[in-house]
């Protein structure tokens, strides 16, 4: 070698090791429904070779974006694999600086259930293009090592940051056909079937244990209501007025019980009215005022679907009602009874922009009384069925 080669030699080597150092560190997620973590070594293998990489797991189901951010990590992979009509794929997302994804994939898997080789250099070439690495010497490129680099693991935190948001706010509405019957016969009180079109619904959602983690983090207080006047209910030749109310509050409990399902449920004090008023002066005869108040159980379901941005949603609810009237205590009708209304939702929820979704569901809810002997024997019913049939439509705000 010619004396003045060997300075250039190394300057070549310290401008290669100086390259080298200023790549980017970076993250990566477990991919959630990589069973075998194959697709997980994939990434790893070709994202990983000459770069400083870390694998930090998620919290609570969520991208810990800040911890990984503040492990010195530039790029965050976070991925998911799921089923679509044409069969597996893989959705990734590369977070940088915000709490969106700078880039997202959504790539199908092969038979085999793996990437092939062109998707994973194009993956490379991608993330070094949002991370502003520059592409290496054809010359004086690094090949990549055979053998998939073993990252380092970091240990989770002793208490994690709880996830998610400290309140939650619903609004939207709730149309439903309400109906009062006696499917028991004998002479009853007159029943009514009105329609709630556009029933205004609120709800709210507090999380006051949030810095406590843990299991703990998901208890949340609750209410809700639900309000409609001004419904039209004719009887004869006069139409009448009447106010819908359901007020609904109490203790919520969210709880991920697997990747796939999350469980909520549910204690509350409820009261529920359909109030007719008079029309000039004169009531409706023989027609009750549903005045109820007592307590439910309610448990909830939500099931992601593949990714965050759907999930299906369930549930079911049943209250006992320790105040039945007018119907059960009222002085024009029963002496006395009981009540208890079961009930049943399905639907979905649809992630929007930033924390705002979209929840659209269905429901059927069925009230029975069980009515004491009337002692004038005006009325010898014994039995009174309350249904109510609609769903509702809400956006939700989890800032």
């Amino acid at each position: 070698m010619a004396p003045w080669t060997r300075p250039a030699v190394a300057l070549l080597a310290l401008a290669l090791a100086g390259s080298a150092a200023a790549t980017p560190r970076i993250a990566i997620a477990p991919v959630k429904g990589d069973v075998r973590d194959q697709v997980g070594a994939q990434l790893v293998g070709a994202l990983c070779g000459v770069r400083d990489c870390l694998q930090v797991a998620p919290i609570g189901g969520r991208p810990d974006l800040a911890r990984a951010r503040g492990l010195g990590a530039e790029g965050f992979f976070v991925g998911s694999i799921w089923r679509e009509r044409g069969g597996r794929v893989l959705s990734l997302a590369l977070f940088t600086t915000g709490t969106r994804p700078e880039r997202t994939w959504v790539l199908p898997l092969g038979a085999d259930g793996l990437l092939c080789g062109a998707q994973l250099e194009q993956l490379a070439a991608a993330m070094d293009a949002v991370l502003g690495v520059p592409p290496p010497l054809a010359a004086t490129a690094p090949s990549r090592p055979a053998v998939l680099p073993a990252l380092p693991r970091v240990p989770a935190p002793d208490r994690p940051p709880a996830p998610g948001p400290w309140f939650a706010v619903e609004a939207g509405v709730e149309p439903a056909h309400l109906s009062l019957r006696f499917p028991g016969g004998g002479t009853a009180p007159v029943g009514y079937a009105v329609d709630l079109p556009v029933a205004p619904r609120l709800r709210f959602e507090l999380h006051p244990l949030r810095p406590a983690g843990g299991r703990a983090a998901g208890l949340a207080l609750f209410a809700d209501a639900t309000w409609q006047p001004g419904i039209d209910l004719p009887a004869g030749a006069n139409h009448h007025q009447a106010d819908y109310l359901r007020l609904r509050g109490g203790l919520l409990w969210r709880l991920a019980v697997a990747r796939w399902l999350g469980l909520l449920p549910a204690l509350a004090w409820e009261r529920e009215s359909l109030v007719v008023h008079p029309s000039g002066g004169v009531r409706v005869p023989g027609l009750p005022d549903t005045r109820l108040t007592g307590g439910s159980i309610a448990l909830g379901l939500e099931v992601p679907l593949g990714g965050p941005r759907l999930a299906l949603l369930a549930g079911g609810r049943a209250a006992w009602w320790a105040g039945a009237g007018e119907l059960a205590g009222g002085s024009s009708f029963f002496p006395g009874g009981s009540a208890f209304t079961l009930e049943a939702e399905a639907g979905a929820a649809v992630a929007l922009a930033g924390p705002l979704s979209l929840r659209a569901l269905v429901r059927y809810a069925a009230t029975t009384w069980n009515l004491d002997v009337d002692p004038s024997g005006a009325y010898t019913a014994r039995s009174a069925l309350a249904e109510s049939w609609g769903g509702r439509v809400m956006l939700r705000l989890e800032p």
